[in-house]
């Protein structure tokens, strides 16, 4: 099965992958891949921008409005896969914060493997 995720959001490629082991084996993450995942703003909107040494088919990058949202509470969000940086359209406000996700065959679901802490006055990256 060849799915194609710029055409589901990242809660519909989750089911996907959970039905499907062999799409899934073709998403793992290398174990020894670095994340990176930074937040910044350009004309008063929150703009994300990340790197990764391997980029998984079903990677996302989104916007949360604060640290205890689940993962699944996303404002805004992009296929990493689509580029490096996304323009949210959502307005600058305290706390947001960004995350990468990848997703992981051992526990069935999307991990967070890369986020930034809560937003200040200056752009944040993970670290």
């Amino acid at each position: 099965m060849s799915t194609n995720p710029k055409k589901m959001t990242p809660a519909q490629a989750a089911q996907i992958l959970r039905n499907h082991p062999i799409e899934a084996k073709g998403s793992v993450r290398a174990a020894d891949a670095s994340y990176n995942v930074c937040l910044g703003y350009e004309d008063g909107e929150f703009t994300l921008s990340w790197s990764a040494t391997s980029v998984g088919k079903w990677d996302w990058v989104g916007l949360y409005t604060d640290s205890s949202q689940p993962n699944d509470d996303k404002v805004a969000w992009q296929w990493a896969s689509d580029g490096n940086s996304y323009g949210t359209g959502e307005k600058v406000q305290p706390g947001f914060q960004a995350r990468y996700l990848s997703w992981d065959t051992t526990s069935g679901q999307y991990v967070v493997v890369a986020q930034t802490a809560g937003f200040p006055n200056t752009t944040v990256c993970s670290s």
